[in-house]
């Protein structure tokens, strides 16, 4: 951090809470922090891993809007990481297409890194180590991306602010500008706010009404509306990618052997339930369990698919459901 930053208490506390996001999450869709200290000024610094490629606002101003089944195939790598984050107590708060990082892996494959956790919320144990970055009515965040209960400085923010944003963000990817403008901050909170944005099919009418229908359930003003978690919102996007039918992650909670402290048994994350065979070019995301439960598509009499059962929701893995 550069040395006149470091007077700023709230910029020196958003360069820690990177440091402890990326540690606490630990997934292959979140940057890599493999080192955190002061350097002899006591600046503090962190050790991040090396990216090549492009956040998805440059990519979406040099190539235009994207088709459909790369727009949703990158979404979900996205949404990936973060239904990791919110099983580990952590809201992102300020995602957008500047956060997405879209890089390539060796066999040419795409591949999105979320970034900047720096107002991430900290919920439950997690919160008692992490600097409070906001008190009620503070609004932080980039306003496009906000939720309405975000934009309006609620302080009770949950999963669903992040389902909302991603919403946005796939919004923008598709139509080429975001769901709502105006010619003032204030005006620009305000519609968000107050209003619906306009559906998508009407800049794009060759959108499916079934995509459209995804995006604005992902974005209803009323959050309870909303998907109830963003694994709901990787299952109802799955239809619309080709290949992004990888197991999804999923939080274990592992119960040490006998004997063992508890305090050097890290939770590990893993996938919890495939929609179908297959995973990405490379193998699973994060750390997997030995034998993961995956449900397969059910094939009635007559030989007509029913599609992919639904991935259940909610429900955590635990040491005996891996051997089922």
């Amino acid at each position: 951090l550069h040395a006149e930053l470091n007077q700023n208490t709230d910029i020196v506390a958003r360069f820690i809470r990177e440091a402890q996001a990326a540690a606490a999450i630990g997934s292959e869709h979140i940057v890599d922090v493999t080192d955190v200290g002061e350097i002899a000024d006591g600046s503090p610094y962190l050790v991040m891993e090396y990216l090549e490629g492009e956040d998805l606002a440059g990519t979406l101003k040099a190539e235009g809007r994207f088709e459909p089944t790369r727009a949703a195939r990158l979404v979900i790598q996205a949404s990936r990481a973060v239904a990791v984050a919110h099983e580990q107590g952590i809201i992102h708060r300020d995602l957008k297409p500047e956060n997405l990082f879209l890089t390539r892996r060796e066999d040419g494959s795409e591949w999105i890194k979320v970034l900047d956790f720096g107002i991430a919320k900290f919920r439950d144990s997690l919160a008692k180590h992490a600097p409070n970055l906001t008190a009620t009515g503070t609004v932080l965040g980039t306003p496009y991306y906000m939720a309405p209960e975000q934009a309006r400085g609620a302080k009770d923010l949950s999963e669903q602010a992040d389902i909302y944003s991603m919403g946005v963000i796939l919004y923008e990817l598709l139509c080429g500008e975001p769901p709502f403008t105006a010619s003032s901050y204030n005006e620009l909170i305000v519609l968000i706010a107050t209003t619906d944005p306009r559906p998508p099919r009407m800049l794009r009418p060759d959108l499916s009404e079934s995509l459209e229908h995804v995006i604005m359930h992902a974005m209803s003003r009323d959050r309870e509306r909303r998907y109830a978690s963003m694994r709901q919102l990787i299952e109802a996007l799955t239809p619309f990618a080709e290949d992004a039918r990888a197991p999804l992650p999923h939080t274990a909670v592992v119960t040490p052997a006998a004997g063992l402290p508890s305090s050097t048994n890290p939770t590990p994350t893993g996938p919890l339930v495939g929609l179908a065979a297959g995973t990405p070019p490379g193998g699973m995301i994060g750390t997997t369990p030995t034998n993961p439960v995956n449900v397969v598509a059910q094939t009635p009499p007559g030989g007509m698919p029913v599609g992919p059962m639904p991935t259940p929701t909610g429900q955590p893995v635990t040491p005996s459901s891996w051997a089922g």
